[in-house]
């Protein structure tokens, strides 16, 4: 299954230390009502940690979700040092299964990021054991991305 991946710009959100302030100002019309991959993370000098990974059928409707997610924000406000980000990606895929292109990209990409040693991935729990791959990842504008991620299929 190809998988591509079409990023957004990301959002700063901050340094949450006041956590109604980001969720008050975010602005939710932003994202797009279509299927995604987001990642919240955090930039401390010239490099960025991802710090939580998912996946949405809808992506406007699941990061207001996100935003109101108790667990979540908590998470990024005790994360260590360095501002807060958003950043997502529509999915493309000529498959008819989207949902499970949207759980390979969700997988392909916490794993990526569970083999980096200084991985602060807050659900890094999830699918931490099962491999995916990614075919394609397109004009990624950040660095915590690499271009052409593939990771192999273990079953």
């Amino acid at each position: 299954m190809n998988i591509k991946l079409i990023w957004h710009e990301p959002i700063l959100l901050g340094h949450f230390k006041d956590i109604e302030s980001v969720v008050n100002s975010f602005d939710y019309d932003l994202p797009p009502k279509s299927h995604g991959i987001y990642i919240f993370y955090r930039e401390y000098g010239d490099k960025q940690y991802a710090l939580y990974v998912g996946q949405a059928t809808d992506l406007n409707k699941r990061l207001c979700q996100q935003f109101k997610n108790f667990e979540l924000l908590n998470g990024l406000r005790n994360s260590k040092k360095g501002s807060k980000w958003l950043i997502y990606a529509e999915l493309s895929t000529k498959s008819q299964r989207t949902q499970v292109a949207l759980n390979q990209a969700e997988r392909a990409l916490i794993r990526h990021f569970i083999e980096d040693k200084e991985c602060d991935l807050i659900n890094k729990h999830t699918y931490a054991n099962k491999y995916d791959f990614i075919i394609q990842v397109s004009d990624n504008p950040i660095g915590l991305i690499e271009d052409d991620l593939a990771i192999s299929i273990v079953k």
